[in-house]
């Protein structure tokens, strides 16, 4: 599996956690319970976030090496 797609799904479980926890679909038993899973809920997005830049990154410079390798010949 690409590494952009991972990383966009581990980003999308942080948004949906997230929302589920503000907009009370996930039952919590106290404001302390609300504050964590809120807090890994937005590790999750920055994780996934992360990865999408670094395998985006990685792709634009295969790109560019491969558009100067055609330059060259």
């Amino acid at each position: 599996m690409n590494k952009v797609l991972v990383g966009f799904l581990i980003s999308a479980f942080g948004i949906l956690l997230f929302a589920f926890t503000v907009l009370k679909i996930i039952p919590t038993s106290s404001e302390g319970m609300k504050l964590t899973i809120v807090g890994i809920s937005w590790i999750f997005i920055i994780i996934g976030s992360v990865m999408r830049y670094k395998a985006l990154s990685a792709q634009h410079k295969e790109m560019k090496a491969q558009q100067k390798q055609q330059q060259n010949k």
